[in-house]
């Protein structure tokens, strides 16, 4: 972080930390409702969560939903 290293404000990880725990806890809670609405199993569960990690890993999640969408 910047503000730590550059400017000597050690504070500012505490706070990027924290927010960024709780954006965690915020997605792996969206994704079990996901699963629960729109009907995932929990293979394609696993997979569109290993794949938001990735970088750029969203646009092939896109192409899945959509080729489900039209075989659905």
């Amino acid at each position: 972080m910047p503000l730590k290293y550059q400017f000597g404000y050690p504070v500012a990880t505490k706070i990027a930390g924290m927010a960024h725990g709780l954006l965690v806890f915020a997605f792996i809670y969206q994704i079990i409702e996901a699963k629960k609405e729109a009907g995932f199993t929990l293979k394609e569960t696993a997979l569109y969560s290993i794949l938001s990690l990735i970088p750029f890993g969203s646009f092939y999640t896109d192409k899945l939903l959509a080729k489900k969408m039209m075989t659905a």
